[in-house]
């Protein structure tokens, strides 16, 4: 599969059932972080198996947390994994989620900036939360069009979307 760079690609559901329909035994790892808390995503209706993000971009907060969300059958897999890893032991975290604790010293901050994000989306809505990313974008390319500069992206193509006209070609 080509690597896509940049983008967050928010045919996410046909993309899975490619995937799957080409090979069930590959597993569906999205980088999430340019869209997650900007699109909705649902791992099980979209059969991704990990999805990677960051605190970043639209959850609105410094870089520094990662947010890994997996499948049962990525967990799994995780198990079976004897690789030696230090920084990315996902094992360790998931089994640190059953003390309520993390397996290494938290950004204690980051985690309460997190907390006031959730708060701000279950106040807001999470349909409003995306509708309002929509609108600074259409506000920024309207203001960006009104002192004639070129977009490089077109409307359709902006902030949250990239369009592929055939995903077998992504395939190869």
């Amino acid at each position: 599969m080509r690597n896509i760079y940049g983008q967050c690609y928010t045919l996410f559901t046909e993309l899975g059932n490619a995937i799957n329909q080409f090979n069930s035994n590959i597993y569906f790892v999205v980088d999430g972080v340019s869209c997650i808390g900007a699109v909705d995503v649902d791992i099980n209706k979209d059969k991704i198996d990990v999805l990677v993000s960051g605190s970043q971009k639209a959850i609105m907060l410094p870089p520094g947390l990662a947010f890994v969300a997996y499948s049962h059958r990525a967990k799994e897999r995780f198990k079976e994994v004897t690789t030696p890893k230090f920084y990315l032991d996902l094992n360790k975290y998931i089994s640190s989620q059953a003390d309520n604790s993390t397996p290494f010293t938290p950004n204690v901050s980051l985690f309460r900036g997190v907390n006031a994000y959730v708060e701000t989306v279950k106040a807001e809505g999470f349909n409003h939360v995306i509708a309002r990313h929509y609108a600074i974008r259409n506000a920024l390319r309207s203001a960006l069009k009104a002192l004639d500069l070129t977009l490089l992206v077109n409307d359709k193509d902006a902030l949250q979307r990239l369009r592929h006209s055939n995903l077998t070609q992504m395939m190869k």
